[in-house]
């Protein structure tokens, strides 16, 4: 339950990530465009608190080694 619970509020914050990032991403981008930008962006961040909080037994290899796997 405590996995679920930390994977949970971490795909929360990404959801106000994403949104955030969207509407700022607007001013600069076509909403396409500024779509992909906010999706990217909210993955990373994701998938950054999933490793730092939700999954921190699974760091066996560097952050950019795992991202980009």
């Amino acid at each position: 339950l405590l996995y679920f619970t930390k994977f949970a509020a971490v795909g929360a914050s990404g959801m106000l990530v994403d949104l955030a990032c969207f509407l700022a991403a607007l001013s600069l981008f076509p909403p396409a465009v500024a779509r992909g930008v906010a999706i990217w962006v909210a993955m990373t961040w994701n998938f950054g608190g999933n490793r730092m909080l939700t999954f921190r037994h699974a760091r066996h290899d560097d952050f950019w080694t795992q991202y980009v796997q």
